[in-house]
């Protein structure tokens, strides 16, 4: 899970909303993990800090983790199996059941530029590796979310505000 970008830190404003998860196995705090206890999370893009940020102010969101988990996929281009870490695990509500009590719904969601999620015909070479690679990663969380109850999002530049 190393990243050599532009890296975002958000300043939380409902820490008990965010649920870090160390997926390291080496024992030592991480990074990320002093970050999370000073109520901060550090994020790969732009995108990634808006859509986190809202997820934090919104009050439909019980709680939500960042890369908190990972996904087996199979890669169509490097034709091996390799694992994919989702952007977001989401917990939020999603209206009321009959007997009037909360209803929730958990929702993974991935985000993206447009370019690297829509295949059209004036995207670069990289740009259409980079929607293969997707594609592949998307099919195989589309799976687990229907093997688990879940929904899968998928947010871009366009849909983030």
């Amino acid at each position: 899970m190393s990243f050599k970008g532009k890296k975002c830190l958000l300043m939380l404003k409902n820490p008990h909303k965010f649920n870090y998860v160390d997926l390291t196995s080496t024992g030592k705090e991480t990074h990320q993990a002093k970050m999370a206890a000073q109520n901060k999370v550090i994020l790969k893009s732009t995108l990634e800090f808006k859509f986190a940020r809202k997820l934090d102010l919104n009050p439909d969101v019980i709680s939500w983790q960042y890369e908190g988990f990972r996904i087996q996929y199979y890669d169509s281009q490097m034709k091996k199996f390799r694992h994919y870490y989702p952007d977001f695990l989401v917990v939020k509500k999603d209206g009321v059941n009959e007997d009037g009590s909360p209803r929730y719904i958990k929702a993974i969601c991935e985000i993206k530029p447009s370019h690297q999620s829509i295949n059209t015909n004036r995207i670069s070479d990289r740009n259409e590796e980079d929607v293969i690679n997707n594609r592949d990663k998307w099919y195989a969380c589309a799976k687990y979310c229907l093997e688990n109850n879940m929904k899968f999002e998928v947010f871009t530049d366009k849909s983030i505000r």
